[in-house]
């Protein structure tokens, strides 16, 4: 019996040596090229953003001039950027959060079609205050749709300024509300009756609102 199950033992072991010396390990040259490709996926992604922030500084020295504040500035470019864009439901897979290679990409799509879903509307927003200096956050929740009676998906932007969090929503502001400044640097309490956002996840935006 025992003589047996040596013998079993010996032919398996001889048969998964085997197997193992069949298997094909990928070339050198298959390596380097598998190591190139994931080398130029990178490099594109930062050209894209890099572009982005180029075509943003061009809205930015075309929109505003050294006379303005910070703010007046932000404001210049928000407005722009309303009456620069049109909206169109797209689809966006944000399953991996929005990084910069998202925002990149979003960004190009914008600047190339001048359209897009909020996600192109929060990412264009974004990097046009990027690029003027203040520190900027996307935030994802819903905004109510009052001739629907519905909530639907939505993003926008919160801006740090002066100590201070402010929400900035131009796509909601210029297409559901009497001014489009009306989602302009506010606070919690000027955005709560159309927004909703788990506050767990973002810093508080208190009064008093930024008087612009």
């Amino acid at each position: 019996m025992k003589k047996i199950f040596a013998l079993i033992l010996s032919a398996f072991m001889l048969f998964s040596l085997a197997s193992c010396a069949g298997e094909e390990k990928p070339s050198s040259s298959e390596a380097q090229t598998s190591s190139s490709a994931s080398s130029e996926q990178a490099s594109s992604e930062v050209d894209v953003l890099a572009s982005a922030n180029e075509k943003a500084k061009e809205v930015i020295d075309e929109q505003t001039d050294d006379t303005m504040t910070d703010v007046e500035k932000a404001r210049k470019v928000y407005e722009w950027l309303y009456f620069n864009f049109k909206y169109r439901a797209v689809a966006v897979d944000v399953s991996g959060g929005y990084v910069d290679e998202l925002t990149a990409e979003l960004c190009d799509y914008y600047f190339k079609y001048h359209r897009g879903s909020c996600e192109h509307y929060a990412a264009a927003q974004k990097v046009l205050l990027d690029n003027l200096g203040f520190e900027t956050y996307y935030i994802e929740g819903e905004r109510y749709d009052a001739g629907a009676g519905v909530w639907g998906e939505h993003v926008w932007i919160i801006v740090h300024y002066e100590g201070a969090y402010y929400h900035v929503d131009g796509l909601f502001g210029g297409n559901h509300t009497a001014s489009l400044t009306s989602m302009f640097f506010v606070p919690d309490s000027a955005i709560e009756s159309t927004h909703r956002w788990d506050k767990s996840y973002y810093p508080a935006c208190l009064e008093p609102q930024l008087l612009v």
